[in-house]
């Protein structure tokens, strides 16, 4: 608000989301949509707003603190009271970003010595500087997902995770999953000359850096060094290990770095996060199935009824809890629905 920034979503909004947009008709922002500043003149707010952050600006604090004063002498207490609490805010904002910015310059430090460490360990021509990492989540086959994280630098680069819903793979066949994932990945990015990264991490042994391998190597990406981690002993497995037994005669074997290796630490960070991306994207998966599976027992609980029920009692969980009259309350649900409801939920007692 005191410097205008916008906080609508469209990465370059117009005259149509202004339309819709409060904060211009509050003034708390400076409205580059319609051309109220120009790309340089905003360009200033969001540079100095980001002065205030590094506490370069301490005269906005002083700012505040005046009007607390004069609100306090004219018996503002409530407006007083306000600009105090947001003074402490702003304080503490300053304090967390110069905190945040001391403890992001030593990992950036860490993740390079990792990264130069990482191309000596497993022999690149150049730095990796741009690493993905993927992981295939699933139960027995089911629900299986997959994920993508990317690191520059070594540091993670959230805005080009992806997840992939598992398509062409029937049961427990994650070297298979993982071969779809970076078919359709690469693809595109060969189709569309998107983005090559340095270096690809897959989360698992020699099945699926193989499977991984024959996808890249049918694209036509045989120079995009890849290798597997495995959890079990943490063990590299090298991309030569991929050919080795393709009758080339030429052995290979798993690498085991030091636990205080920099080289092992930025892959385990790279390969924990992408674990992490695709568990949190399966769960997601596998409690909206079992939660419409159970709605899906109910006669005459169709997709408009299961809808207005999310949304009234806003889970599963609740709805359990939830009365024949409360739910009868909702319309166009009625008595015997209700009832209906009540008595298969109390069957399934656990989602």
């Amino acid at each position: 608000k005191r410097f205008g920034l916008r906080v609508c979503s469209p990465r370059i909004p117009g005259p149509v989301d202004h339309k819709h947009c409060m904060n211009d008709i509050l003034r708390f922002c400076s409205a580059p949509c319609v051309k109220r500043v120009d790309q340089k003149a905003y360009r200033q707010r969001v540079e100095e707003a980001c002065a205030f952050l590094r506490g370069e600006r301490p005269e906005y604090l002083h700012e505040v603190r005046e009007l607390m004063e004069k609100a306090s002498g004219d018996n503002e207490f409530e407006r007083a009271a306000a600009c105090r609490d947001t003074l402490f805010l702003l304080q503490d904002a300053v304090k967390r970003k110069v905190r945040a910015d001391k403890s992001l310059s030593m990992k950036a430090d860490e993740a390079s010595k990792g990264i130069q460490d990482l191309r000596e360990v497993i022999g690149l021509d150049n730095r990796p500087e741009i690493i993905e990492a993927y992981d295939i989540s699933n139960i027995s086959g089911t629900h299986a997902v997959g994920s993508m994280v990317c690191a520059v630098q070594g540091m993670p680069r959230r805005n080009r995770y992806r997840l992939f819903r598992i398509k062409t793979v029937e049961g427990t066949d994650d070297p298979g999953m993982m071969a779809e994932v970076i078919d359709r990945r690469f693809k595109r990015a060969v189709k569309e000359g998107g983005i090559i990264p340095d270096l690809v991490i897959l989360d698992g042994g020699i099945t699926q850096l193989r499977a991984a391998r024959r996808s890249l190597d049918n694209l036509g990406l045989k120079d995009l060094p890849a290798i597997g981690l495995a959890k079990r002993f943490e063990e590299i497995y090298p991309q030569s290990m991929a050919y080795a037994d393709a009758g080339t005669g030429n052995k290979s074997f798993p690498v085991r770095l030091s636990a205080d290796s920099p080289a092992l630490k930025v892959l385990q960070r790279i390969r924990d996060e992408a674990h992490r991306f695709a568990l949190t994207y399966h769960r997601k998966i596998r409690t909206r199935r079992i939660r419409e599976s159970v709605l899906d027992e109910i006669p005459g609980i169709g997709e408009k009824r299961k809808r207005l029920l999310l949304q009234y009692f806003g889970s599963i969980a609740r709805l359990r809890r939830a009365t024949k009259k409360d739910i009868s309350m909702i319309p166009g649900m009625g008595s015997a629905t209700a009832g209906l409801i009540v008595e298969t939920l109390s069957r399934n007692e656990k989602p």
